[in-house]
């Protein structure tokens, strides 16, 4: 068994309607997998992948809920060290000083449609977000690259076999559309993961 395989990404407890049905979709735990495989590929990557970024410390939550903008596969929450030593009160105090980076993820197997769409939605409360696509099926997607521009979501392929990344468009970071979300995304991810220099 790999390193990558033993890396535990936790995910965000919350009730969601899609438990209760009786069975999952094959095509949904597959989606799921992909999701987790990218996941710690990004997490075992995300010092190359940001080579350019002081913001060296992260945290991870998968499967994030915030009200009136969908569910992201992926948040991942990016700081610079020298905070750790500060005694940050809140997340409003977090995002003051420390100005995080707030990443979220949209991963689809194949409705890239679909995916910018909820991505777009991941810019209310995110300073960049980006949709992730499977290398055997992005064709397309990458035909419409311009579009992803236009709306300043990214477009990141990964390729299970070999658990590599391409970023394809990786937009600036930006402030997010509706600011007082955010810290409804940090103050979840400080609860599950207790990895944020919060106190």
């Amino acid at each position: 068994m790999s390193n990558q395989q033993l890396i535990k990404i936790p995910r965000h407890r919350f009730f969601h309607p899609q438990r209760n049905l009786p069975t999952q979709s094959n095509t949904k735990s597959t989606e799921n997998y992909f999701t987790l495989a990218f996941t710690r590929a990004y997490f075992t990557n995300i010092s190359k992948i940001h080579n350019k970024s002081k913001k060296d410390q992260f945290s991870f939550l998968r499967e994030v809920p915030v009200n009136g903008f969908g569910i992201a596969d992926l948040i991942c929450v990016t700081w610079e060290k020298k905070y750790n030593r500060r005694k940050l009160r809140s997340a409003e105090d977090f995002i003051r000083v420390a100005k995080p980076t707030i990443r979220a993820f949209e991963t689809k197997l194949s409705d890239w449609k679909k995916a910018i769409i909820q991505a777009n939605r991941y810019r209310y409360y995110s300073n960049i977000s980006t949709v992730v696509l499977p290398l055997d099926n992005c064709s397309v997607a990458l035909k419409y690259l311009v579009s992803f521009k236009k709306i300043k979501v990214g477009l990141w392929v990964f390729d299970i076999n070999t658990n590599r990344i391409v970023c394809y468009y990786t937009p600036r970071r930006s402030m997010p559309i509706t600011p007082k979300h955010s810290i409804d995304v940090i103050n979840k991810v400080e609860y599950e993961t207790k990895s944020l220099p919060i106190f």
